[in-house]
């Protein structure tokens, strides 16, 4: 169905181009500042012109401390000219500890200036650190705290004591292979989230290597008073980060679209990203004006910008209310050395509330193109966050997007992700994969149609039949009846959710659909799923019946749904798309937002985020509980009390 396009593809992606394209964005983006961010966006709106795309543009999004798109804050803008940290103290133990010009990843982001001549300070060793209850009888106030955690989790503490940064040797202490490296640190705020707010105490912070580290631990340890000098000259600023895009332009108004965000230190993470979006760009153009694929009846759009904020700015302004994106791929952390990085490629699926064709697309197509003989194993993993695809995924937007990824890599977020990490194999591989799977849904036709209802109806069959097998086995072990019952009520629960499911999938193909005739095969194909999931249910009833026959045991169903039943009576309804960040909230609610979230950040969350995206004005909480744990399995995490909170952010409301 697609290996013409992989062939065409497979002759015209360049891999050592695109290692080309990583470098060239890996050296403006390791900086870590604004000025350099908006090089990087100049050039990959240059190469989309040069490569012939059609509605290039460098869309300008605030970054001023305060701007909000749903619940993402926008962070200030930040730029640095120099700053290094010296040990003054003890004399003959003086030495260069960090330079950011030697090592743009030993300053922490958002560092703050200090004063022109720099800033002398006493270093205090802190075990721990990321608790209050670390700096009892510990004087930090105008010192500097030295930690082995990572500096983000040490500093709001650190500062709400008074001192005045954060030395780290996170994670070079404690991993042999990263014993060289230092950890770029990303997140620089006083509670939680992620880029620096208006409201956030100004701080600076350092990264050391193991032997830096070891060094200032064993002059601490002696008994030694340890004084160093920070010079940061620094400006924390409004301005603005530029998103890059274009398109190949298609038939209509539809798009297909690929996103890899930018403006990360690492050249795997994410440089090779927008290397591999940029090189299938231009790939897929020459391509079609060569005559070797057709112009597509949809447009793919590419897309580069800062992860997270650059996805929620776009979704919020271009996709919330046009809802003209019927698919979309991420690429994030790709085109590493696999014997160096530890890294496997990666394909994870949508989060089942965008449960939609692309999962078997994505599949199939990187079947084809990463195989295990070839040295390229591709593992097609359930879902898992951390990047854009959760943002689009999200139902107000209604992207499905699969993710292709490397992660987890060894190198990631140190200063050891740099260009002797990149493969040009790896690179040539996946953007076949991505420049096929764009371009195959793209052009998606009657054909096209009719296989992709086949094969997502049968990719849902494989799952209930799955389940179901598991079901089977977590019958045996039963030892009462009343065990038995629940797991033969547990068990139908799940195979007919994954029936609703993959209803949905079989159905979100409505959006390529053109003809009625299209429609009368979606129709077809999830009566056909219907129909299996009914004989499933048919097999695991005649098992039940078989086991409480062993046993002469009289089964009978359970009085209701297994689910706790708190929250029946209450139906939310989400005021603002995308997950929530909380970071706004104010310093009388922050002990609220700690018991209702159990500790979990509701950014990277999969409870906290999926209950929210259930919530449309229509499913109770008692019901949204039963979808998340379906899913992702059972959660303490009391959701009535959570959904309370955030109608008290004015983030939902009760319909």
């Amino acid at each position: 169905m697609f290996t013409y396009i992989q062939r065409q593809v497979e002759g015209a992606f360049s891999g050592e181009r695109a290692k080309t394209l990583t470098a060239a964005i890996h050296s403006s983006d390791r900086w870590s500042t604004f000025s350099q961010y908006r090089l990087c966006g100049n050039y990959c709106a240059t190469c989309m012109r040069e490569y012939g795309l059609d509605a290039v543009e460098l869309m300008e999004i605030p970054a001023d401390g305060e701007t909000k798109f749903g619940d993402w804050t926008m962070p200030l803008a930040w730029d640095v000219e120099e700053a290094h940290l010296e040990l003054l103290e003890p004399r003959a133990a003086a030495r260069l500890l960090a330079s950011y010009r030697e090592e743009p990843a030993s300053l922490a982001m958002w560092s703050a200036p200090t004063p022109p001549e720099g800033l002398e300070a006493e270093v205090v060793l802190v075990e721990g650190g990321s608790e209050e209850g670390d700096y009892g009888g510990v004087d930090v106030k105008g010192k500097l705290v030295f930690t082995s955690l990572h500096a983000n989790k040490v500093r709001g503490p650190a500062v709400r004591h008074g001192a005045v940064g954060v030395i780290s040797d996170y994670p070079g202490r404690e991993q042999d292979e990263l014993a060289e490296s230092v950890c770029w640190v990303n997140a620089w705020v006083d509670y939680h989230g992620w880029g620096f707010l208006k409201g956030d105490t100004r701080a600076f912070g350092f990264s050391l290597t193991r032997e830096k580290g070891e060094y200032l631990r064993r002059l601490l340890a002696a008994g030694r008073r340890v004084r160093v000098r920070a010079l940061v000259r620094s400006w924390l600023y409004q301005g603005s980060f530029p998103l890059a895009t274009g398109v190949i332009p298609g038939e209509g108004e539809s798009e297909v679209l690929v996103y890899a965000h930018s403006y990360e230190y690492g050249a795997e993470d994410n440089a090779a990203g927008c290397a591999v979006a940029l090189e299938a760009a231009r790939t897929l153009n020459r391509l079609i004006r060569d005559g070797r694929l057709p112009s597509p009846r949809r447009s793919i759009r590419f897309m580069m910008s800062w992860e997270c904020y650059g996805s929620m700015a776009w979704g919020v302004q271009r996709i919330h209310h046009d809802k003209n994106v019927v698919a979309g791929l991420c690429l994030d952390d790709v085109g590493g050395k696999k014997e160096l990085t530890g890294g496997r490629v990666r394909l994870i699926l949508d989060s089942d509330c965008q449960a939609s064709f692309a999962d078997f697309a994505a599949s199939a197509i990187a079947r084809s193109c990463f195989r295990e003989e070839e040295g390229f194993p591709c593992e097609i993993s359930p879902w898992s966050g951390g990047t854009d695809h959760t943002i689009f995924q999200d139902p107000m937007f209604g992207v499905p997007m699969p993710w292709l990824t490397e992660h987890p890599a060894r190198f990631h977020h140190t200063s050891l992700d740099e260009m002797d990490k990149i493969d040009v194999e790896s690179l040539r591989k996946e953007g076949v994969f991505a420049a096929t799977y764009l371009y195959f849904l793209a052009n998606a036709g009657e054909e096209e149609i009719a296989w992709l209802a086949r094969g997502t109806r049968t990719l849902w069959e494989d799952r209930i039949a799955g389940a179901k097998t598991e079901l089977v086995e977590a019958l045996v072990p039963s030892s009462s009846l009343e065990e038995l019952g629940i797991a033969c009520q547990r068990g139908k629960e799940r195979i007919e959710y994954l029936a609703e499911r993959g209803r949905d999938a079989i159905l979100s193909i409505e959006r390529l659909c053109g003809e009625e005739e299209s429609r009368a095969v979606l129709k077809e194909e999830v009566e056909r799923l219907r129909r299996q999931k009914d004989h499933i249910l048919e097999e695991l009833e005649r098992e039940t019946r078989r086991r409480t026959r062993t046993q002469d045991w009289v089964l009978s169903a359970p009085e209701g749904p297994l689910q706790r039943r708190d929250g029946a009576h209450l139906v939310p309804r989400r005021l603002v798309p995308g997950p929530v960040t909380l970071c706004a909230i104010g310093p009388e609610e922050r002990s609220e937002y700690d018991r209702v979230t159990r500790g979990e950040s509701p950014m990277w969350s999969p409870t906290l985020t999926f209950a929210l995206y259930w919530a449309d004005g229509r499913r109770s909480l008692a019901e949204i509980r039963r979808l998340v744990e379906l899913e992702l399995g059972p959660t303490e995490i009391d959701l009535v009390a959570y959904f309370r909170f955030l109608q008290g952010q004015g983030l939902i409301e009760w319909a």
